[in-house]
């Protein structure tokens, strides 16, 4: 069954398995990676100007250089270092939750192709396709990426979109039936 397909099957809303698979392909965890590492860095430069912060300000109040001072700024450094990767973790879940919320409620829409680009990325052919779809008399604009040189994405062909109010990307399907991520 393709991906169209199994969107069609499934009544609004549809299952959360689905809807999860699904949007792993806006939002793939891979595509988080690089984003964590440049957090990791920020939370390790943050938690450990706290930590040396504090062993200065322990040092220059005249506590005795005790073990429980050192034990405690470690203790602070943890919990610091732990809630620097708590906005992380609240903006991963939200951007996760969007992509989910398009296959859980999202619509269909019948999209005209406007513009085709036939490019090669890398020695990859790609078709990049523009299109444009009606939404309550507004019409939306929106490009998707299709691997390979399709012959079927043509000006004026048509795709369906699945759409949500309020997200920054939909999802075309592209005439094999394959769910392609799409920028609004």
């Amino acid at each position: 069954m393709t991906d169209l397909e199994s969107i069609r099957a499934a009544a609004v809303p549809r299952d959360r398995a689905l809807c999860g698979r699904m949007a792993a392909r806006i939002d793939p965890a891979w595509g988080f990676v690089a984003y964590g590492l440049l957090y990791f860095f920020v939370a390790t430069a943050v938690s450990m100007a706290a930590f040396l912060w504090l062993l200065w300000t322990a040092s220059s109040m005249g506590l005795p250089r005790a073990p429980w001072v050192a034990t405690a700024s470690l203790v602070v450094y943890t919990l610091l270092y732990v809630a620097c990767w708590l906005p992380f973790a609240v903006w991963v879940s939200r951007r996760r939750g969007a992509a989910r919320r398009l296959f859980r409620q999202g619509t269909l829409f019948e999209a005209v192709i406007t513009r085709v680009d036939l490019i090669v990325v890398r020695g990859a052919p790609l078709t990049r396709a523009s299109l444009a779809f009606d939404v309550s008399g507004v019409t939306r604009s929106a490009v998707a990426s299709v691997g390979g040189h399709s012959p079927e994405l043509v000006p004026g062909a048509k795709l369906p979109v699945l759409h949500v109010p309020d997200y920054g990307y939909c999802v075309a399907f592209a005439p094999s039936g394959v769910a392609v991520p799409a920028s609004i």
